[in-house]
């Protein structure tokens, strides 16, 4: 050529030559060449992501680890690596299509996803997700036996027992008690208040010890116990005036506290007359029931009535609706422990048991039912919850973590239980809600 530069073509793409030139004369004379220069031609530009890798499975999970596989990716230059995600967050990236996953807590569940990548940096979404539950390490340990089981505070129809903790090599989960021999409940602390029992009985209590392995100790010591005699003349006052909206259950709620009471040594009485509430009147009446009340139900003699009742050692229990009532009357607004501010549509949730009382002894430390739950206003802070809403188990929450349902106080003088479920007419009819009102008014009456 004669000139003093030239356009090389038809090179390899990604890949390095050498040049040197040298000058020649019309004699054919040619000089040494020149110092050589190193050329490195560009990589293509790769915009196309590899394909999601398919079939994602684990196998051989133990207490700490499990093995990850899945199908290879395709890709229109080449799949580089895979990346592997655990519960949404990248944990590694191998060459192959596999992996083992260690350091992993025993008893735990894990989310697993794999993407591919590529040499220009590609990645491809990332798989279906695989669910790996570790193993539960092998445990035949028993824990020891409960000591020192004793009952306190035994009336006409409960007792409360209480015993040593007992120790084990992991760690003890809860404890069995036993009534006559049956097991009637299993709890997580050192103590249980027995409900429902009938008066004038001896009983015999045991209690066991229990771990995550399920290994059980052997029962402690019996102890016995014998219920007081009851009066059979304690009678209840059912009062569901409405002034508002009208609860279809109120007789479904009637008919339930109707057969509680006759298997519990109570009587009731309905009513929704307002004159009921004269001094004379309420003097007759161990405990008064708002079933489902609502509005403006007293005028102002009625409620000074009332309001000597308990100041006098009465007790009051709420359900559901109670809190729709008597918004004007601010010692109403404190017996009762709030108002009602508004409620989402009819829904399942969690709700969670909190501490010991009659009205929750029966339940694990979750509860889940059907009912429409309430948010409310002016939650007194004098009130003890008993069972709280998990608001992230439904829609419609408005109160956060602390969302109380169901409560009790000592309030001016006398005893009062409000629970906010018992909408529906299915309320009614469900064991664990009838038991969860058993004690509130078994609480109510002091038993």
């Amino acid at each position: 050529m004669a000139g003093t530069g030239f356009s090389v073509t038809g090179l390899s793409s990604s890949t390095t030559y050498s040049f040197e030139v040298s000058a020649v004369d019309a004699a054919g004379n040619e000089s040494g060449r020149s110092t050589a220069v190193s050329v490195t031609t560009d990589t293509p530009s790769d915009t196309e992501v590899p394909t999601v890798p398919a079939n994602l499975s684990a196998s051989n999970t133990d207490t700490n680890s499990t093995d990850l596989s899945w199908n290879a990716s395709t890709d229109n230059v080449g799949v580089t690596g895979y990346k592997v995600y655990q519960d949404g967050t990248e944990i590694t990236e191998v060459a192959g299509t596999g992996f083992s996953v260690t350091g992993l807590s025993s008893s735990t569940t894990y989310s697993f996803e794999v993407s591919a990548v590529d040499a220009a940096g590609n990645e491809s979404g990332r798989s279906t997700a695989v669910s790996v539950t570790t193993d539960t390490p092998s445990d035949t340990e028993v824990p020891t036996v409960p000591a020192n089981l004793s009952a306190s505070n035994t009336d006409t129809n409960s007792t409360d027992l209480s015993w040593n903790a007992s120790t084990d090599n992991v760690g003890v989960t809860g404890y069995k008690v036993y009534q006559d021999g049956t097991e009637i409940t299993e709890v997580a602390g050192t103590g249980f208040s027995v409900t429902g029992l009938s008066s004038s009985t001896t009983y015999s209590f045991e209690v066991s010890a229990v771990d995550a392995a399920g290994n059980e100790s052997g029962r402690s010591t019996a102890v016995s116990v014998t219920t007081l005699t009851g009066s059979t003349n304690e009678s209840v006052l059912v009062f569901s005036k409405t002034e508002g909206f009208r609860h279809e259950s109120i007789g479904s709620g009637q008919t339930a506290l109707s057969e509680l009471a006759a298997a519990n040594n109570f009587t009731v009485e309905f009513s929704e007359d307002s004159n009921d509430f004269t001094s004379g009147n309420l003097a007759q009446y161990a405990l008064v029931i708002f079933l489902n009340t609502t509005g403006d139900i007293l005028n102002s003699t009625q409620e000074a009535a009332f309001e000597g009742y308990i100041q006098g050692g009465g007790a009051f229990m709420g359900i559901h609706s109670a809190t729709d009532t008597e918004y004007g009357w601010a010692w109403y607004g404190g017996l009762v422990g709030a108002y009602f501010d508004d409620h989402p549509s009819i829904q399942t949730a969690d709700v969670q048991v909190m501490g010991m009382h009659p009205s929750i002894n029966h339940l694990g430390s979750t509860w889940t039912r059907n009912d429409e739950w309430y948010n409310f206003q002016q939650l007194s802070t004098d009130i003890t919850p008993v069972l709280n809403l998990d608001e992230s188990s439904y829609s419609g929450g408005t109160m956060g973590s602390n969302h109380p349902i169901a409560w009790y106080q000592i309030y001016d003088g006398g005893r009062s239980f409000y629970t906010g479920m018992g909408h529906t007419n299915a309320s009614y009819s469900e064991s664990d809600f009838r038991q969860h009102l058993l004690g509130g008014i078994l609480w109510c009456l002091n038993r």
